[in-house]
């Protein structure tokens, strides 16, 4: 398939993309290195302690398959259900921010002050000023990072794709064995 993009355009990107070489700071690689637990659908698990693989390992086996093929079904149908739970799980458990979004520095900071005149004993200015700063940087974070529709659906976007391999997988495995 011939491209459209000039010879010039095309040396440009190469280099750019040269340029782009990941996370540089401890504190980014730290963080991208957190990349694949969100879910963990990455991590290896005991399938003969899982209890979908306890449960379908048996049932395949009653159903005329052999161990080697009942086992490796077993083992993908067990991975299917597993991205199906973080699916189900990661949808329904989105935390509520609230009204995060139109809260104002202004209101967090008189909200700070009037909890600061309840507590017990002295808190300072300084102390006041820092804790509204902290939430109005939470609220900054907050806002960054999107409304919760879209995160859902950027999560749920990766779940589709871990769920469509799953199926394939085991749809292969069934086609295969038969």
């Amino acid at each position: 398939m011939r491209s459209n993009i000039s010879p010039e355009k095309l040396i440009a990107n190469r280099n750019n993309a040269k340029l782009s070489t990941g996370p540089k700071t401890k504190k980014g690689k730290a963080k991208v290195a957190r990349n694949a637990l969100s879910h963990g659908l990455n991590a290896q698990i005991q399938y003969e302690d899982n209890p979908h693989f306890k449960f379908f390992y048996p049932l395949l086996i009653d159903s005329g398959y052999e161990k080697a093929d009942a086992y490796q079904v077993a083992v993908a149908l067990t991975e299917y259900r597993r991205v199906m739970d973080a699916y189900y799980d990661k949808y329904n458990n989105v935390p509520d921010i609230g009204d995060m979004y139109s809260i104002s520095p202004a209101f967090i900071a008189e909200f700070v002050l009037e909890q600061a005149n309840k507590a017990p004993g002295k808190v300072t200015n300084t102390e006041t000023n820092k804790v509204s700063k902290i939430l109005d940087n939470e609220r900054v974070r907050e806002q960054q990072k999107g409304s919760i529709e879209m995160r859902r659906s950027s999560d749920l976007k990766r779940f589709i794709r871990y769920q469509r391999k799953a199926a394939a997988r085991v749809s292969k495995l069934l086609k295969s064995s038969v």
